[in-house]
């Protein structure tokens, strides 16, 4: 009998500069969710302190120790009432002053079981973070889980020639059973940042999730649940386009995904079954209508 992997992706309009009501806004979007239910909630990247920062005097008084502060609570206090394991973005400092991009993995016993620190750095992060040194997975619950930040999911610097699909590639290699993309996807500064017709909003959102799939190249034969949590709104000049979602790899399918500017919770137990030798074409498999 094939076991489930049970997770859940939480969207929200962080608040620039506001952690509380960005907390706020989180758990009103995670209302729904109960106890012993789920192995897994992930939130967005630096989930409750807003993306753009100008610098890092900018950011100075966001920042947080790895294992402490308001994100580490959070997670903790969620997951200790949810007996799941809860991860979210933060922005990290160092005992030596060093800034990261991060995102906090915190177990369902209320344990800090990860600290990842995002290691291809966006335009936007360049401003005050360094970049991580590895790509990891780590085995929570009897899951091998493979985490990446955002742009993780792309070559380093968008640098199509010495593509390697580098996050994609580690998670094939380690055979991760579940791939967590905490992100905090955008349309570039100077885009619109105007939302579309239902229609048009609807294919935005498919080209998304065929550019994350896309990503995902390395990965389209293993048997692997992958999960993106985006956040939404507008942050100085960047639109931030939502589209969380929960997909299947093998088959390839989506089993929950959100609106652009929806602010929820989607939840699904996905069996992983035995690999397959073949990955299904691309759009035909996501059953796009």
């Amino acid at each position: 009998m094939a076991r489930s992997v049970r997770v859940c992706a939480v969207q929200f309009e962080t608040v620039w500069g506001d952690k509380e009501e960005s907390m706020r806004r989180a758990e009103r979007a995670m209302m729904s969710l109960q106890r012993d239910q789920l192995d897994f909630v992930l939130l967005p990247e630096m989930a409750f302190t807003g993306y753009v920062f100008a610098n890092k005097g900018e950011i100075a008084p966001y920042l947080e120790r790895s294992g402490e502060g308001a994100t580490f609570d959070f997670c903790r206090r969620h997951a200790l009432c949810l007996n799941t394991c809860v991860a979210a973005g933060y922005p990290e400092v160092d005992e030596q002053g060093v800034m990261f991009n991060s995102l906090c993995v915190v177990d369902k016993t209320g344990s800090l079981r990860l600290n990842y620190r995002k290691r291809f750095l966006f335009e936007a992060d360049k401003t005050w973070a360094t970049p991580g040194d590895i790509f990891t997975s780590i085995c929570i619950d009897g899951f091998n889980v493979g985490v990446g930040i955002c742009m993780d999911i792309n070559p380093e610097d968008f640098d199509m020639e010495r593509d390697t699909f580098a996050l994609a590639s580690h998670c094939a290699q380690s055979k991760v059973d579940v791939l967590l993309l905490s992100t905090a996807w955008c349309r570039a500064e100077g885009e619109s940042t105007e939302l579309g017709s239902e229609l048009e909003q609807l294919d935005e959102i498919d080209e998304t999730h065929y550019y994350w799939v896309w990503r995902l190249t390395p990965l389209l034969s293993s048997d692997c649940v992958f999960v993106a949590a985006n956040r939404t709104g507008v942050e100085r000049g960047y639109m931030f386009v939502g589209s969380s979602v929960i997909m299947t790899l093998q088959p390839l399918a989506r089993v929950q995904s959100l609106s652009m500017t929806a602010q929820d919770s989607i939840i699904a137990a996905v069996p992983l079954h035995k690999k397959s030798k073949h990955a299904a074409r691309i759009k035909a498999a996501l059953n796009l209508q």
